[in-house]
């Protein structure tokens, strides 16, 4: 599944897309992370910081909260920067879960657990992109 299709607040307006996590994205693209990542749920709700019977709570809810909503959008614009980079999200995707030099031998989507992680995540792929090394 095409990311933009599996997040679709990535294609939204800025003011759009604050609007949507503020008011929680649909529990499902907790699902479309797991999937887009090749994980666990279980692993997802780790990432977004939350138990796995709060992410189940959620899900039967329909909606994350405000942090998870930013959380899997942070996870899914990363997902969408390394697709293009390595150009396919199965590529993508594996890279992110590898551990990586330049980023103190973490893998990608585990240093991406904070925003200024996040930047630097996709600092690194930028650089890949452009044939600048790590």
């Amino acid at each position: 599944m095409p990311v933009r299709e599996a997040f679709p607040e990535l294609g939204y307006g800025v003011a759009d897309t604050v609007r949507a996590l503020r008011d929680g994205l649909p529990a499902s693209r907790a699902d479309a992370l797991a999937s887009a990542l090749d994980l666990p749920v279980s692993r997802v709700a780790e990432l977004l910081g939350v138990s796995a019977s709060t992410l189940s709570r959620r899900r039967r809810s329909g909606r994350l909260g405000r942090s998870e909503s930013e959380r899997v959008y942070r996870f899914g614009q990363l997902v969408e920067r390394a697709a293009e980079a390595f150009g396919t999200m199965e590529v993508g995707s594996e890279w992110l879960k590898r551990p990586n030099w330049a980023l103190g031998r973490e893998a990608p989507i585990e240093y991406a657990d904070t925003e200024p992680g996040a930047l630097q995540v996709d600092r690194v792929i930028g650089r890949i992109e452009h044939g600048i090394p790590p």
